[in-house]
């Protein structure tokens, strides 16, 4: 099995020939009661996780009944920082602030 953190351009050619943030060869085990270990490094800030099975122990069809994950749930929202620089700032610009800074008695 191979995983992909924050990628959405996932298709089945290139989780073939990219490389993944981890792999494990997986175990065929009729009661499917694995745990396999992972870096939990490799896994911070994630938003999306894309699994891929290469493989399926040569059987006609590939059924996942069950993907348990574990871990902890940050709730921590980023949210980009709409910033607008100027090389020369407009002079109109500059009386609106010097408004509203008299008006608060500075």
């Amino acid at each position: 099995m191979r995983a992909f953190v924050n990628r959405e351009d996932v298709d089945f050619e290139t989780a073939q020939t990219s490389v993944p943030v981890q792999k494990w060869d997986l175990a065929q085990e009729a009661s499917a009661e694995l745990e396999y270990i992972t870096t939990a490094a490799r896994f911070s800030n994630l938003s999306s996780l894309t699994l891929f099975f290469p493989s399926n122990f040569g059987a006609e069809h590939t059924k996942i009944y069950y993907v348990g994950l574990r871990g902890q749930h940050m709730k921590i929202k980023r949210e980009a920082v709409n910033a607008i620089y100027e090389a020369r700032p407009l002079a109109k610009e500059q009386d609106v602030k010097r408004e509203s800074h008299t008006s608060w008695g500075l």
